[in-house]
């Protein structure tokens, strides 16, 4: 059959011709399970804490300056949450072991004013951890992840400084503590940081989102814990953070950019030797903050999730996370909403239940808790987006996320169908094969505060590079 290049997706009012075509089961997360946490959790990670092999999670308090733990039951579910002191303005949280002794550690960013520290929290191994230890870094350390930077076996600490245009690198000694401080320049008001060999030399490198330049700053890596400075990419206007994976499956790392007032994602393709070729953008609505790469419908292609929020500052009001399954040759579906609760933020992806499939879990600002949405694993996505000829483009603002309603849960079970009213303009399409423009419900929000939960964990080797941007970002 003949494909019909895809109509401009636009919001479509009620008219009286609207007629029902046919069902499709696009659900492919169930409804949100919601987990109470200490006040504004902004931070989200995953990781055994205690040693049972299920999958624990970790939610930093922006309000209280605490980590609420919550220890996993390994089907899905999680006991109530432990909270433990890790400084004022909690922003981020990161897992690996600081001291050697195979048991989790926790590195904490704070994102206030007077904030030039970030804390770390050793694990007692059983789910509880000590008191913060603080090490001195730039102004507002909104983001903290962890990495072995010199090869030494030892991870080391890298925090994003919002107030002061600059990065910090804190190199581990194996015991718990670090060595002070190294500062690097970057652009404005940096939120997200990952570590990543880009260029195939086995020595990672940081990218850095800079959300008052526009930017992505690559800083390449020396392989003694210092790096070269910056090469700097546009994208989209007040990029937030940054995602690696390999999407088209050349072998070589590639970016996944989200940005807070263009409301898009930009990816970035790689040459193979660590430059970058701008790509295509997609428009994913409200405020995108955090994102994290996986293989959700198990095809061998990278997808990405995105926490998102729509917010007039203090205020959040979103009330989900979008997911774009990946094509394989570096484009990616649009998007698809699906319900969480009210300002989700952080986001980390793995394996609660253990069915072998990742699952989500957010962390929901506004209202005090973590959602966590199960696999269905029963994926029927719709076809690729066609792009205009000669265009290069991908989805653009005029193409809108199909939203699943947050009282979807009690009408799209499992093997529930959702029904989409078409006009009679797609009827033809759709027989053609051509793609399904269903309805979408609310509007675009205003930008609001340029908070970051995506968080990173340890170390780990995927798709023939090295991505150190750990369990929150797990390629499975």
């Amino acid at each position: 059959m003949s494909r019909r290049t895809q109509l401009p997706l636009r919001r479509l009012s009620f008219r009286p011709q609207v007629e029902l075509l046919e069902s499709r089961n696009l659900l492919s997360f169930g409804p949100p399970n919601n987990f109470p946490v200490d006040a504004a959790p902004l931070g989200m990670a995953l990781a055994d804490l205690n040693g049972d092999g299920k999958l624990d999670a970790v939610a930093s308090s922006y309000a209280n300056g605490t980590v609420s733990v919550l220890l996993g039951n390994g089907d899905g579910t999680f006991q109530p949450a432990q909270s433990f002191f890790a400084g004022a303005r909690a922003s981020s949280v990161a897992i690996g072991d600081f001291n050697g002794d195979n048991i989790p550690d926790l590195a904490v960013g704070h994102f206030t004013g007077s904030a030039t520290t970030v804390s770390v929290l050793l694990g007692n191994g059983d789910g509880t951890f000590q008191g913060p230890m603080d090490y001195t870094v730039g102004k507002q350390p909104i983001r903290v992840i962890t990495a072995d930077l010199n090869g030494d076996g030892i991870l080391d600490l890298v925090a994003a400084n919002n107030n002061s245009a600059s990065i910090s690198v804190l190199l581990g000694n194996g015991d718990g503590t670090f060595q002070p401080n190294q500062d690097y320049a970057v652009g404005r008001s940096p939120i997200g940081v990952t570590a990543a060999d880009l260029n195939g030399d086995h020595i990672p490198d940081l990218m850095v989102a800079n959300s008052g330049s526009n930017t992505v700053s690559i800083l390449f890596g020396n392989g003694d814990g210092t790096f070269q400075s910056p090469v700097d990419y546009s994208v989209g206007s007040g990029s937030a953070d940054v995602a690696v994976g390999d999407f088209n499956g050349d072998g070589a790392p590639d970016l996944a950019v989200t940005s807070l007032v263009s409301h898009d994602v930009t990816i970035l393709l790689n040459d193979g030797q660590g430059g970058f070729q701008v790509g295509d953008q997609y428009q994913v609505g409200a405020t995108p903050i955090g994102a994290v790469v996986s293989d959700f419908n198990s095809d061998g292609k990278l997808d990405l999730v995105i926490a998102y929020y729509t917010a007039t500052a203090p205020v959040f009001t979103a009330t989900s996370v979008t997911t774009l399954l990946g094509n394989g040759d570096g484009t990616f579906q649009d998007p698809v909403d699906y319900a969480t609760d009210v300002g989700p933020v952080g986001v980390a992806v793995g394996d609660l239940n253990g069915d072998g499939s990742p699952d989500i879990v957010a962390t929901d600002a506004m209202s005090s808790e973590i959602s966590v949405l199960l696999n269905l694993n029963d994926w029927m996505a719709p076809p690729p987006a066609a792009m205009p000829p000669g265009s290069g483009q991908g989805p653009r603002a005029e193409q809108e996320p199909v939203l699943m309603p947050a009282n979807s849960g009690a009408d799209f079970g499992r093997h529930n169908e959702a029904f989409f009213l078409l006009f009679h303009a797609n009827e033809n399409a759709m027989k053609d094969e051509g793609p399904v423009l269903p309805f979408r419900t609310g509007a675009r929000g205003s930008e609001g505060l340029r908070l970051d939960g995506n968080l990173d964990v340890g170390s780990q080797s995927s798709n023939n590079f090295q991505l150190y941007d750990g369990l929150a970002a797990t390629i499975t």
